[in-house]
């Protein structure tokens, strides 16, 4: 199984955003498991949620899979705050609790 992984930038607003949503169909291309690490992500806006919400919308219609992890607890909370929390936390596994935070 191909397995790729990528680091979020650790200012990960609009304009580092964006280069990677140019190279996230060539990364899940193959299939294979997408891992987005966002554990070195210090300030964000809302473009980083939009960026991982594509990233699992792009992998539905691939055989790819894509999994988070090191989402800060602000940046999750901001999801939660938007009412998509749901829809990051199972890339996330099972050690991301939404309602503690």
């Amino acid at each position: 199984m191909n397995r790729t992984s990528i680091r979020l930038p650790a200012i990960a607003t609009l304009d580092a955003c964006t280069a990677l949503v140019h190279d996230l169909p060539g990364l899940l291309a193959e299939g294979g498991v997408l891992r987005i690490d966002a554990s070195g992500v210090h300030k964000f806006d809302s473009t980083a949620i939009s960026l991982l919400l594509h990233a699992k919308r792009l992998a539905q219609s691939t055989a790819c899979t894509v999994e988070l992890t090191g989402l800060p607890p602000a940046m999750l909370g901001l999801a939660q705050l938007y009412g998509i929390d749901s829809l990051l936390v199972p890339a996330c596994g099972p050690s991301y609790a939404p309602d503690s935070i």
